[in-house]
């Protein structure tokens, strides 16, 4: 068994610890970015007014702006060519993670559809309550003028 988990370490190893600290990346930035738009008082009001749909939303915005950055860099032949060629690259185990750059691609891709899918959501919920607080508006104008 020790052998085997020792190959495993040595050949998936790295590209496993790439994703995991990618997936911690992500995590980071939109928990990061939601206290902003949770906790800062340049956006109290603003909260106050949209609920929780406003951090949400623009938190896995953020996290989309990432990925949607990157998600081409990993199956970039003319890239890939580069950093294979320099001498920057010294050991077989950076190699190794460059030919298995489809892993982060998946990833990468894999984060863009979850966040879009929470993004998508928290926007249709963002828009019911600037309708909600529009009525709110209104039926208060109506009632200071009856």
């Amino acid at each position: 068994m020790a052998p085997s988990c020792k190959n495993w370490l040595a050949n998936e190893g790295s590209k496993q610890l790439l994703v995991l600290l990618w997936l911690c990346l992500n995590v980071g930035l939109f928990w990061k970015t939601f206290r902003l738009y949770y906790r800062e008082p340049q956006y109290y009001y603003l909260h106050q007014m949209l609920g929780l749909g406003l951090c949400l939303s623009r938190a896995s915005a953020s996290v989309l702006n990432l990925n949607c950055s990157l998600v081409l860099l990993p199956v970039c032949r003319v890239l890939l060519a580069l950093l294979r060629g320099s001498q920057k690259l010294p050991s077989r185990k950076a190699r190794r993670l460059l030919d298995k750059s489809k892993t982060f691609h998946v990833t990468c891709g894999l984060t863009i559809c979850i966040f879009s899918g929470v993004f998508l959501q928290h926007q249709s919920t963002l828009v019911l309550d600037i309708v909600f607080f529009l009525i709110k508006q209104v039926s208060f104008a109506v009632s200071d003028y009856s």
